[in-house]
């Protein structure tokens, strides 16, 4: 058998004399669109796929095993000539090879029993079918476009097509006229690009196999392998090492731009498969477990922010959003926001960050910090679900990103935000904001995938992603050192001097970020006063009021009565007015009941607060309890709106905005015009408060143009005066923001000396690891050593990199930790032990690593697109912290 046919007829001598490529390029002519009859395949797509996939699966490890084999002697039993072969079952068939740019080869088979698919695996090529294949890859083309796909995702099957084609220069012939042969290079044809996406989906799967192996070989194919040793700055925990205050940070936020298009109307999905092999993903079935822990719950907008733009349909719906963890307590100010800005999908998305909360403390230890852009309300909802005890007893908490804090209320911030947060170092908790802005790369070439392939190419994406961040974990530790270490020296400075200035010290600093907590969550609350005499006389004036109203009810009821009604015989003229009698009749009876049940809570109210004479509006105690009433109107609705302008104006001042110029500050303005609708309705009701009292009203363009609190006088007249307050000068702010990043930073120093060192041991002990592998192995019998010796040769030039950088942070002048590598709890010392060389530096002030210009996240390359604006923009703003 020479050539298949895509029929699966055998094609042998049927090219009469021509050359085989021409036989190819002709045979595409004849069976495209051109052909004037089709004979209708009545199959339909997911059932050809289907049968294509169950022909696919038993011979997965048949081929996995062929894969192996070639790879030990890549040279072996192939040939490019398309002519016969001595052996009775070869056969020729087409092939792409862009190294070798051959059209065929001949593909030897020892015996009939030997698949087509599996010889062709042995001599370095895969079918594009599992049986009867008429084109083969070469595995070596299928390797690099993986390899290409690895370091830039967006490159898509279809480029990769057009490439081979271009360089190919496939000649066709297009028309024969008048004998003359007209030639040129051939276009991309359809074919090649379908054929290289199935034969690379099975290239793929065979290299899972052959990694599974390895794995288990390794012994790194226990449950959560992945999640607990992936990181050893994380989860590489030693012996005698000092306790942290949070022992692992993780974050969680959705990924719109990975997501699917959605099928049309009710077609069926043509590839069933499930990707079921990656650790990266939870499983549908344990993600479902949380699907009815949170019920979505009517929550009310309060008066202070409502947006009549805003629609609440989400109050209908059976499932919960993450901020609808509690229903007895009204989800804060921040995410209300979020509430009503959100989406429908988001709005039911409560099982999946609940799900990740279950699998973190199933399979981390305690002292978990999670970093979520709600996480001030979803930690109420985790602790209000069933994962709610173990939460707490591991002593976990939730916090929001530096970047995403800034859009919540000020008193929020002061509790969630990490510079606020004691044993969050200088970490900001934005990392999914890069992996975002990175990932976004794929997105194009996903979007409109099956679940099953789109699941492969995330998995794909993120184990190359895992792999350059491994490589850069020492950098970005040693660029933490350094800017944490700069910290230190720079704020260090300006807090002396300031205290020196102020005759002030560390604990007054310290009572005053106290007291701002304090005072922004009392700020807005009515203080207690008689609230008896508020109510009681609130009952009276609506008692008052429903008094005149029965009065009234009545009055109309006995004029409804005829002049000329008589007992014995009402019908002659009573029952013309019948229907007005009714209503005016019930309309008394209900005014009745109301009167008697106010009157009932009146008397009460009397004995509990041992009133012997009811007051009348005439009295002393009414007068000035009903005075205290328009003041406590007027108070209420100033105190409110003092919360909201002095969190606004808090947030700009810790953005460091508030001191921009002109043209900065107009547009600042013209955004809080167009979004705080909240400071707008407080605005309004205080205006409505201050008329009878005769106080000055405000316009809402002056207000929105404040930049700090100096500018507004009209905070002076409310009972919690601010200026009073000495954290509240300018200075003593600047510093009380410099002493809490301080502190953050040398909570850095702490994590990082015992970070770098569970690096430097972990890659001493799996440098000994590696040389027991590498023993075990000499004697050639294990058909995966050169898939371990590939692996080992590839990690161990990564870690001497991350060795080198470990070097040069023991010898920054303000290091230290301890240089030495520990033992990792629960294990042995390794029996050899790898050492870094420490080179003296000049002990000048702190300076930027001249060595390398690196990203946030230890990438060596600022230029890399992938990284996007957003990745700049949120360094940006940390940095402002």
């Amino acid at each position: 058998m020479d050539v298949i046919g895509p029929d699966g007829v055998d094609d042998h001598n049927k090219d009469d004399g021509m050359e085989p490529d021409i036989v190819y390029d002709l045979r595409d002519i004849v069976t495209s669109e051109w052909k004037t009859r089709w004979y209708a395949d009545h199959r339909s797509w997911k059932l050809r796929r289907d049968t294509l996939n169950r022909n696919w699966a038993p011979l997965l490890e048949p081929l996995a095993d062929a894969y192996v084999a070639w790879r030990k002697n890549p040279s072996s039993g192939t040939s490019s000539s398309a002519s016969s072969s001595n052996g009775v079952y070869d056969f020729t068939i087409e092939v792409i090879d862009i190294y070798g740019l051959s059209r065929s080869a001949l593909i030897p088979r020892a015996a009939d029993s030997i698949s087509a698919s599996i010889a062709l695996v042995q001599a370095g090529f895969l079918g594009s079918t599992p049986h009867s294949p008429s084109l083969a890859i070469s595995l070596k083309t299928l390797e690099l476009f993986r390899v290409i796909r690895l370091h830039k995702p967006a490159f898509s099957v279809e480029a990769f097509a057009k490439t081979i084609c271009y360089f190919y220069s496939v000649i066709v012939f297009l028309l024969y006229i008048c004998h003359t042969q007209f030639k040129c290079q051939a276009p991309y044809r359809r074919r090649y690009r379908t054929a290289l996406s199935d034969a690379f989906d099975i290239y793929l799967n065979l290299r899972r196999i052959v990694d599974r192996r390895v794995s288990q070989f390794l012994g790194r194919d226990t449950p959560n392998y992945r999640v607990l040793n992936a990181c050893p700055p994380c989860c590489y925990e030693l012996e005698g090492e000092p306790e942290l205050c949070y022992r692992h940070m993780w974050v969680m936020d959705g990924n719109n731009s990975l997501k699917r298009i959605k099928g049309i109307g009710d077609r069926q999905v043509s590839d069933t498969r499930s990707f079921d092999e990656s650790d990266y993903f939870l499983s549908s079935d344990f993600v479902d477990q949380y699907a009815d822990e949170v019920k979505a719950h009517p929550t009310p907008v309060a008066d202070d922010s409502e947006d009549e733009d805003n629609s609440r349909d989400d109050i209908e719906e059976l499932a919960g959003d993450p901020t609808d963890g509690d229903p007895q307590s009204r989800p804060s100010g921040c995410t209300d926001n979020w509430k009503a800005a959100a989406s429908d999908e988001k709005k039911k998305m409560a099982k999946y960050p609940l799900a990740m909360v279950a699998k973190a403390l199933e399979v981390l230890g305690p002292q978990h910090f999670i970093g979520y852009d709600i996480g001030c309300q979803f930690q109420t909802t985790v602790t209000g679900s069933s994962l709610g005890p173990l939460f707490e007893a591991k002593k976990c908490r939730c916090g929001l990103n530096a970047f995403h804090g800034y859009t919540h209320n000020y008193l929020c911030q002061l509790h969630n935000h990490p510079n606020c947060i004691e044993g969050m170092g200088i970490e900001d908790l934005e990392t999914l904001e890069r992996v975002f802005s990175s990932s976004n790369c794929l997105a194009p070439v996903t979007r409109y995938m099956t679940a099953y392939r789109r699941r492969v190419f995330i998995d794909l994406y993120f184990q190359q992603w895992d792999a350059e961040k491994y490589q850069n974990l020492a950098t970005m530790l040693h660029r933490n050192y350094l800017q944490a270490l700069k910290i230190i020296e720079t704020n260090t400075l300006d807090i002396q001097h300031v205290l020196e200035l102020r005759s002030l010290d560390e604990t007054t600093i310290k009572s005053f970020i106290d007291d701002e907590r304090q005072y922004f969550e009392g700020l807005g609350k009515e203080p207690e006063d008689d609230l008896h005499a508020i109510a009681y006389v609130e009952l009276l004036e609506e008692l008052r009021t429903i008094e005149a109203k029965y009065e009234d009810a009545s009055s109309l009821f006995r004029t409804q009565t005829p002049q000329d009604y008589h007992f014995l015989s009402p019908e002659l003229s009573y029952s013309q007015g019948l229907s007005e009698t009714r209503r005016a009749d019930t309309a008394r009876r209900h005014l009745s009941e109301w009167q008697d049940t106010i009157l009932q809570e009146v008397i009460q109210l009397e004995v509990r607060m041992n009133i012997e004479t009811r007051w009348t509006p005439t009295s002393s105690e009414y007068q000035k309890t009903a005075q205290y009433m328009v003041n406590r109107k007027y108070e209420k609705a100033l105190d409110n709106l003092q919360r909201l302008v002095i969190q606004r104006l808090f947030e700009l001042h810790k953005l460091n905005l508030s001191q921009t110029g002109y043209r900065a500050r107009t547009h600042i303005a013209k955004s809080l015009q167009t979004r705080s609708k909240a400071i707008r309705n407080a605005v309004k009701h205080y205006n409505a408060a201050a008329i009878p009292l005769n106080r000055p009203t405000l316009d809402w363009s002056k207000v929105s143009h404040y930049s700090f609190l100096d500018e507004f006088n009209l905070l002076r007249d409310t009972r919690s005066n601010v200026h009073e307050k000495p954290w509240a000068d300018p200075v003593i702010r600047e510093t009380m923001r410099k002493y809490q990043r301080l502190q953050r930073a040398k909570e850095e120093i702490t994590r990082c000396n015992i970070e770098i060192r569970r690096l430097h041991t972990s890659i001493t002990d799996e440098h000994a690891f590696f040389d027991r592998i590498t023993r075990s192995l000499e004697d050639g019998a294990n058909p995966l050593e050169l898939e371990i010796r590939d692996l080992i040769q590839r990690r161990r030039a990564a870690n001497l990199m991350l060795l080198a950088r470990i070097s040069q942070t023991y010898s920054l002048p303000g290091f230290s930790g301890n240089p030495e590598p520990g033992t990792r709890k629960g294990s042995h010392p390794a029996p050899l032990l790898m050492t870094v060389s420490v080179q003296p530096q000049a002990t000048s002030s702190v300076q930027q690593d001249p060595v390398d210009t690196l990203d946030s996240d230890g990438d060596d390359d600022l230029d890399d697109d992938v990284i996007g604006d957003i990745g700049g923009l949120v360094d940006f703003v940390t940095n402002l912290t």
